[in-house]
């Protein structure tokens, strides 16, 4: 892991500190708005760590005129850029608190977010929220990310192998898990990593309340609205999701025996026309990998995975 700071533990009688970790590029729009709705947090002892990937507009000169204004923030600039997973990585391992939550530059928190948060953990690794989907300006959508996929809760990694409700804007966890999780994988999403590490030590919780407006808009790093139209390169999505596969099959448990064959029977779809062995292999444990799922039934899924890739290469 990288050169760290020494966490920060509180003193007594005063509540353990909650380090935000806030990641920002060009994001000089909405990012006012954003540190506004986290520095007015209540009940919580708190931090926020601000890492910059080379912005090049007014992101930097914003969010240093709040660090004047507020000494519970802070700012540092990569001196070369990182890329959006691994500044997130960066920004955490920054970050002095017992707990730790990702913050995307467009949002907007409730005021409540962290403090409910950190006492609806409980025991777990991990906790996230519900969240309201927003537009550019902050106008409701009127839909919860909670409408749109299930919701995960438990231990487990097998309901995250192919979806995820775990985002990072709406988690908090215990910055012991930095280090399990370490390293993140090389072209995967953070919070997926974080998420699926909680599942294989003590656990995620879910708090069914929306504590974060979720902004959509055409520079979103997710398009969960799916207001975005574009064509999906089956090839890429393939490839990324054998790695995510295998790299579940590092994480300790009971599911990493399983992980570790359907990554195997995966990447052999490269070479096979049909895939019966990787069918057979989903079917074993179908309930909790469709978990997320409320789109399709197994069986659809199943047919999709029954081709192997050697019909895309043909074409």
């Amino acid at each position: 892991m990288p050169e760290a700071l020494a966490p920060g533990w509180a003193a007594a009688g005063e509540p353990r500190l909650v380090s935000v970790a806030l990641c920002t590029y060009n994001g000089g729009r909405y990012i006012d708005e954003q540190i506004a709705s986290v520095l007015a947090q209540r009940d919580v002892n708190l931090e926020v760590v601000v890492c910059d990937d080379g912005s090049t507009d007014d992101t930097c000169a914003r969010v240093q005129a709040w660090a004047e204004r507020d000494a519970r923030l802070r700012l540092r600039r990569n001196a070369r850029r990182l890329g959006f997973s691994a500044n997130f990585a960066q920004a955490m391992v920054h970050c002095r608190g017992e707990f730790i939550a990702p913050c995307d530059q467009d949002d907007r928190w409730h005021a409540d977010k962290l403090a409910l948060l950190l006492g609806h953990i409980g025991e777990a690794s991990l906790c996230y929220c519900d969240s309201a989907l927003v537009d550019e300006q902050g106008r409701p959508l009127g839909q919860r990310l909670s409408d749109r996929t299930g919701m995960y809760s438990g231990r487990g990694v097998l309901p995250l192998c192919f979806w995820n409700s775990v985002s990072g804007h709406a988690m908090l966890f215990r910055r012991a898990l930095l280090d399990k999780a370490w390293p993140f994988p090389a072209d995967g999403f953070h919070d997926w990593w974080l998420a699926a590490a909680a599942a294989s030590q003590d656990g995620v919780r879910y708090l069914a309340q929306p504590l974060v407006d979720y902004r959509q808009h055409e520079r979103s790093q997710t398009d969960v609205a799916q207001r975005r139209a574009g064509a999906r390169d089956s090839w890429r999505i393939y490839e990324r999701r054998a790695r995510w596969l295998h790299a579940l099959a590092r994480l300790p448990g009971a599911d990493q025996a399983y992980c570790r064959r359907l990554g195997e029977l995966w990447s052999a779809r490269a070479r096979q026309w049909f895939c019966p062995a990787l069918c057979r292999h989903l079917a074993d444990r179908s309930d909790e990998l469709m978990r997320l799922n409320r789109r399709e039934r197994f069986a659809r899924f199943a047919l999709k995975q029954f081709f192997g890739q050697r019909w895309r290469r043909r074409s």
